[in-house]
Formats: structure tokens, C-alpha cells, sequence
């Protein structure tokens, strides 16, 4: 019950500070209104001349975006960036050296060689120092790269970066929409629904307690994990790119594969071994094993107990050390043996019936 209460307060303090920072640095900016957004994310809003501007982070931790959005009556999809070693192989190059993404080809040449366009963009680079442009459904964003929240020197490319949005909004209002637009299918397809799947299936082996069958060697969980599954995460990524690829086909391909094996070391732990002892019906096999060594190991504040078998660990040298309670530990001495009963898995994964008891003393 103190250590639930210690991790709920150690988790409410990480919340606050990170509250606390973004509403502070929003307000700095002139933001007057703030709001919860997905995840418990503020989200400020400024009253930019009579435009609203909403402002906020995104992203995964230590490679956040600082992002100004605001709405527009415009259904298209353009992402323009700075390139870098990752992102260039996602993008065409473009003027001033940008990389950029889109979907409809006729639809980006209109909309970069409409009147100023260009200008603007560039001006949103050089003054604002913007890392990201981007046009999606009903919206124009500017993104800064940040490491963990916004600084003093971010304050200053924001206030710099409202009067040209503005600019830049009016010129994007008289532009025609895209012919067609995927990006939120796409998001779904490639990231979105990975994460929910791969969610929903290592809630089924947490609510089924897939601790319980526990695996002799937790290796063979991961590898019977990638060689199931890896022929469907083939066919999902190609599934991705008939579906939403387009001119984005690589990104939809490699995104969307990335993200799915990624997802399988979690499926495999969670799901699979929960499937391969629940689903097993072989007979329970009695064991008998020498241990030939022992050692305790500290890492981090914390220290786990080890010992290695004579039959187990000769016969599967990929198998990790067997880690032991700290009393079975004081317990048993190199030369005992051991015994222990093992099932053969649904899968083919052996796992743990009934762990490990001293039968003799060494000699």
C-alpha cells in the first residue's frame, strides 16, 4: 500500500512539473485560454489579430514538437521540413533545400507556385525558425523541435512566427482542395491501429495472467513471436501501401513494418506466452538438474539472485540464467540437485509447472 502510494505520488509530481511548464511557457506567448487535450496535454489558445492559434506539444518524449495550429477552410495534405539522415528518404526535395511530402501531385504545384507561397515558407524557416510546415484537413501547423519542454529561446521564435502564420493562413484560404486525402486513414493504418492491436492483445495476456506460465527459457518466446508473426507483418505492410501508400508508398511500407516489429516483442511477452500455457495440454515432465554455479547480481539499486544447471543450460545456451528467490537462493549450494516439472507449451515454448526444489545435497 506505501510503495502504491509512492508511485502515485512520484507520477503526479512528473504530471504537475510537466503542466506546470507548458501553461507557464503557453501563457508567455499570450495564450489566455488552456485546455486538456489527449493524454492530459495542455493545449493553449492565442487570439492572434482576431485568428485563434492553438499551441502545444506532441510527440514521444526527448524528441517532442512544439506546435502552433490553426484552422483553415483548406482538405489537402503537405508536410515541408528540413532534411535530415532519417527524414530524406520519406521526402522530395524542394526549394530552399526542404523536404517535402504530399499526396496529390497536381495539388502540390498549384499550391507552390501560388502567389507568395514559397515566400512565406521560407520567411517561416529563416525568422521563425521553424522546423516543420504542414496542411492537413482544416488545418496549417509550425513545428519546433524540442528536447523535453519549451525554453526562453523557443518564446522568441513563437512571437516572431504569429504574424507570418497569419500571412501565411490568407494565402492558404484561397487555395483549392486536394483531389483526394488520406493522411488520417493513413495515420490509422500505419501507426494507430499497430498500437491498439498490440494494446488490446497484452491487456488479454495481463487480465489472463500470463506471469503463470512462466517460460523455462523466455527466449523462445520472442523467436516463436517473430516467426509467426513475421509473414503477417509482411502482408500488413504491403496491405498498408495498397490501401493508403500512394506517392507515400515507402513511408506507409516502412512505417507501418517498423511499428510492427516494434509490437512483437510485447505481444509475444504478454499474449503469446499467456496462449502457450493456457492453450497447453500436454502432460506435466518431472526434471532433474545440477547447479554448477551461482551469483548474485546488483544493477541499478537492485539485486536478483542466479544460478546456472549443468543439463539446461548445456543443452540451450541461449537460455538465461535461472533467477531464484533470495531464499532458495541461501539455500542451495553448487553440487545440489534440483527438481523441477515442465510442460511443452501450446507453442512450443517449455515452460515452468512447478519451479525449482533441492532434492539432494551435493556430494
Amino acid at each position: 500500500m506505501v510503495v502504491a502510494i509512492l508511485i502515485f505520488l512520484i507520477v503526479a509530481l512528473i504530471f504537475w512539473d510537466f503542466w506546470r511548464r507548458r501553461v507557464s511557457f503557453y501563457r508567455s506567448v499570450g495564450a489566455r485560454e488552456i485546455k486538456m487535450k489527449f493524454l492530459l496535454n495542455p493545449v493553449g489558445k492565442i487570439d492572434s489579430d482576431g485568428i485563434e492559434v492553438e499551441i502545444f506539444t506532441e510527440g514521444a518524449k526527448g524528441s517532442q514538437l512544439l506546435t502552433l495550429r490553426a484552422k483553415t477552410n483548406l482538405t489537402g495534405f503537405l508536410k515541408l521540413y528540413r532534411r535530415d539522415m532519417c527524414n530524406r528518404f520519406f521526402s522530395q526535395e524542394t526549394f530552399g533545400g526542404l523536404g517535402a511530402e504530399y499526396e496529390d501531385s497536381f495539388w502540390f504545384d498549384r499550391v507552390l507556385n501560388h502567389r507568395n507561397f514559397k515566400d512565406k515558407v521560407e520567411k517561416l524557416f529563416k525568422e521563425g525558425q521553424v522546423d516543420q510546415v504542414s496542411i492537413r484537413k482544416h488545418s496549417l501547423s509550425v513545428s519546433w523541435s524540442i528536447k523535453k519542454y519549451p525554453r526562453e529561446e523557443d518564446r522568441q521564435k513563437v512571437i516572431k512566427t504569429l504574424p507570418i502564420l497569419r500571412e501565411l493562413l490568407s494565402l492558404v484560404s484561397e487555395l483549392p482542395d486536394a483531389t483526394y486525402y488520406k493522411d488520417h486513414l493513413r495515420s490509422w493504418v500505419i501507426i494507430k491501429l499497430p498500437v491498439l492491436i498490440t494494446l488490446t492483445l497484452s491487456l488479454i495476456g495481463v487480465l489472463g495472467k500470463f506471469y503463470s506460465y512462466d517460460p523455462v527459457c523466455l527466449f523462445e518466446i520472442f523467436g516463436v513471436g517473430y516467426k509467426l508473426l513475421f509473414p503477417f507483418v509482411i502482408l500488413y505492410s504491403t496491405f498498408a501501401v495498397l490501401l493508403v501508400g500512394g506517392r507515400l508508398w515507402f513511408k506507409a511500407f516502412i512505417v507501418s513494418f517498423v511499428a510492427w516489429l516494434l509490437a512483437i516483442p510485447f505481444i509475444s511477452l504478454f499474449f503469446l506466452m499467456y496462449i502457450n500455457g493456457k492453450l497447453d495440454t500436454s502432460p506435466p515432465e518431472v526434471k532433474t538438474d545440477k547447479v554448477v554455479e551461482k551469483y548474485i547480481r546488483q544493477r541499478k539499486g537492485r539485486t536478483s539472485y542466479h544460478i546456472v544447471l549443468e543439463k539446461l543450460h548445456t543443452q540451450k545456451i541461449w537460455c538465461n540464467t535461472l533467477n531464484v528467490s533470495e531464499n532458495f537462493y541461501k539455500k542451495v549450494q553448487v553440487g545440489d540437485t534440483v527438481e523441477y516439472i515442465t510442460k511443452r507449451g501450446f507453442l512450443g515454448v517449455e515452460w515452468f509447472y512447478r519451479k525449482l526444489s533441492i532434492i539432494s545435497d551435493r556430494n
